[in-house]
């Protein structure tokens, strides 16, 4: 309006305001791509496991949920049909994390994580995407 000025008094209460709320952002964010990465070297963990042969190394980054599903639907060990289950991924296309949960899609594979008390933790893999369906999983946790 013509002839009204803020004063220094009204624009320095916005103007901490304004910083705290950018301060907030800039931490969430960082949380978020903390987070993220976090999960990412999860799921890289397994597929290396996977790709490197080193079945020992893959069931222990499965969730314990999974694992046991896995060991109860095969009949074995987890370390003995963890690699015959599980795909060779592809290059990683790229991550969403939703809280304790993420999904880290490759160029042949999507894997399901969820944040255990322990670390990142894959409760699926060797997913496919069925149009309108649930994914189908070779490996999951029920």
């Amino acid at each position: 309006m013509p002839g009204s000025r803020a004063s220094a008094a009204d624009v320095g209460p916005a103007l901490a305001a304004l910083a705290l709320v950018l301060m907030g952002s800039l931490v969430l964010s960082a949380c978020a791509s903390s987070q993220q990465d976090d999960a990412t070297r999860a799921a890289d963990g397994f597929v290396a496991a996977v790709t490197d042969r080193q079945a020992d190394r893959a069931c222990a980054l499965l969730a314990p949920v999974t694992r046991e599903e896995l060991e109860r639907s095969s009949g074995g060990p987890c370390a003995e049909v963890v690699l015959q289950e599980a795909a060779e991924p592809g290059r990683r296309l790229g991550v969403s994390t939703f809280g304790d949960m993420a999904q880290v899609r490759y160029a042949e594979d999507v894997l399901f994580l969820s944040r255990y008390s322990e670390g990142w933790r894959v409760v699926a893999a060797g997913c496919v995407a069925q149009g309108d369906e649930p994914y189908s999983c070779g490996i999951e946790g029920r």
